[in-house]
């Protein structure tokens, strides 16, 4: 729920006792530059987007995210599913709609996460991140609509700083 959400994004940043799946998970808490090119092909990326991520972890089970950019705010919770042995996560969006991914790790510095619920239906996303180091990652994204690719992202992160104290991080 975006109760849940939020409440977890309120808590401060603990980085002690986090389950090892999320230790694995190799995203450097803290402040984020994000740079997505997208268009409609790889060969056709025509918009440039910069956006602000601050990653923490929380409650030694959860990575809770804030993503900002010119379109607005989402956050977002990772964790690891047990059950699944797979990622979860959810994204809130500003109209309060959930999107819902799964994702499954290959080999040490690479995650595939795929949509599990998105707002339309016959849409489906599938994003993979590489971890180039423990303050760089690059991503790709297809975004997919009755299994035409209809969009094309290519994403680059750099870790900027450490969390300031709770007060601070929670803005």
């Amino acid at each position: 729920t975006a109760e849940f959400i939020m409440g977890l994004w309120a808590k401060p940043h603990d980085g002690t006792e986090v389950m090892e799946e999320l230790k694995d998970f190799a995203l450097k808490p803290g402040i984020w530059k994000v740079v997505r090119n997208i268009g409609p092909s790889k060969e056709e990326q025509v918009q440039r987007i910069e956006a602000s991520a601050t990653l923490k972890s929380v409650d030694r089970r959860f990575v809770a995210q804030e993503f900002s950019h010119d379109a607005g705010v989402q956050y977002s919770v990772i964790t690891y599913d047990y059950e699944t042995e797979s990622y979860r996560w959810w994204e809130l969006h500003p109209d309060g709609f959930i999107n819902e991914f799964s994702g499954k790790r290959y080999w040490r510095n690479l995650r595939e996460w795929k949509s599990v619920r998105l707002r339309e239906e016959d849409v489906q996303t599938r994003m993979r991140e590489t971890v180039r180091g423990e303050k760089s990652f690059k991503a790709t994204l297809e975004i997919k609509k009755g299994g035409e690719l209809v969009a094309y992202a290519e994403d680059e992160a750099t870790w900027v700083k450490e969390l300031g104290p709770p007060e601070e991080a929670d803005k």
